[in-house]
């Protein structure tokens, strides 16, 4: 009958290993250090340093999720790598070294 295109089908390869990445960042990330809060605070009843390391690595999922979601989903990803391609000017001055190839700014007007 009817089959998904093949640009159908790598999209949602891309979303998929998205999910994988973001789930598994999830796990490491975010639900070892609380199982570890959660035992430390019911066996030792004291706090110690793996404590702040647990939250620091809780609050790192943040981050791990948004790098996962520019890496894997392709127009984060190019509309990063535009944004961040310098182009060297030939006129050079502390105002004007790089400028943006890019970006349009005439779409504000």
């Amino acid at each position: 009958m009817f089959g998904m295109s093949r640009a159908l089908q790598k999209h949602n390869t891309m979303l998929l290993r998205c999910t994988y990445a973001q789930f598994c960042g999830f796990c490491v990330f975010a639900g070892i250090p609380a199982i570890i809060i959660v035992l430390i605070y019911y066996f030792i009843s004291e706090p110690c340093k793996l404590i702040y390391f647990c939250f620091l690595l809780m609050n790192m999922f943040g981050l791990f999720d948004i790098l996962v979601t520019v890496i894997c989903i392709k127009p984060y990803r190019i509309f990063f790598m535009d944004l961040f391609r310098f182009e060297h000017c030939t006129k050079v001055s502390p105002q004007t070294r790089y400028r943006l190839k890019s970006i349009n700014i005439n779409i504000l007007h």
